[in-house]
């Protein structure tokens, strides 16, 4: 997927606290941008993760900025030892409260305890790196495809090639799903299994993936997005159903949150689809959702 350069934030700010929070229609949210003067190292924005100790973190091609709520803290090449190159890609929190991090280059880190240990790098560019219930790594691989690395080993095993992966995720069942520009696939047993039309998905690449907190499976494609029901994919909304979604989030509401290629942000909940479009944020490009507390952050 082309991912366009990102030129801010876009913060949405509740005014109460966030476990009495009323839901509140998106036109009474206030926007707050932040850029390279506001303390980020670079203005192109490639991941935002948020990690259990309340920490946001973001990914640019000029190395990390972690945000405490009130400033950014920055960490170059310098502090995240033996990268290849300062452009980081993808920023994974881990179960444990670690945070996954991996670069334009294929190097791969991990920050815990206040400490960097530096991984083997992949083969090219990571797009995704994702922690599963027993410890293998997983990577999402830009051209390269999805690769597993067994947590007793450095060997990256593939297990699908030849395709861009953009996402990689763990269902309660423990079934992979991969996100591709040859669609989505299931992974059972490291055997992975094409979904097709013939499951209700589009034929188009795949974006983006969710589990939400009842377990159910969100996809975000180049031609809409869908919800697994049962073994069939339905889309959670007819106006959903023909948008290139790049990035989706639940909320502490239960509420669905979809980042748009061109339009916007949307927002499904128990009140219907409202939708922030592109004449609203700035730029119109939305690729990250990330929850933070009382905010919705996306970059």
């Amino acid at each position: 997927m082309n991912r366009l350069v990102i030129l801010c934030f876009l913060l949405v700010i509740f005014t109460v606290d966030a476990q009495q929070q009323t839901r509140l229609p998106l036109r009474d949210y206030f926007f707050e941008t932040w850029n390279t003067r506001s303390g980020l190292p670079h203005n192109s924005i490639n991941s935002l993760a948020q990690t259990q100790d309340g920490y946001l973190w973001v990914g640019t091609w000029e190395g990390i900025a972690r945000f405490n709520g009130q400033e950014f803290k920055l960490f170059t090449r310098s502090e995240i030892t033996d990268l290849p190159d300062s452009g980081v890609r993808a920023l994974t929190p881990t179960s444990d409260g670690g945070l996954l991090i991996a670069g334009a280059r294929g190097g791969i880190s991990l920050y815990q305890h206040r400490q960097w240990d530096t991984q083997p790098p992949a083969q090219a560019m990571v797009n995704h790196i994702f922690k599963s219930k027993n410890d293998n790594l997983w990577l999402a691989l830009e051209n390269d495809g999805v690769f597993y690395r067994s947590a007793s080993s450095t060997q990256d095993i593939p297990i699908i090639q030849n395709v861009s992966a953009y996402r990689i995720i763990e269902d309660p069942k423990g079934v992979i799903w991969a996100a591709t520009s040859d669609g989505l696939y299931k992974i059972v047993n490291y055997k992975p299994t094409l979904m097709t039309p013939q499951q209700g998905l589009p034929d188009a690449p795949v974006y983006t993936l969710l589990i939400t907190r009842e377990g159910r499976l969100v996809i975000g494609s180049e031609r809409g997005a869908r919800v697994l029901n049962g073994n069939v994919f339905e889309s959670p909304h007819p106006q959903l159903s023909a948008e290139s979604i790049s990035s989706l989030l639940e909320d502490n509401h239960g509420d669905l949150w979809f980042g748009t290629i061109n339009k916007g942000v949307f927002r499904l909940s128990v009140d219907g689809l409202e939708q922030l479009d592109a004449k609203m944020v700035y730029p119109p490009t939305v690729f990250f959702l990330c929850y933070k507390t009382e905010k919705i952050v996306f970059g």
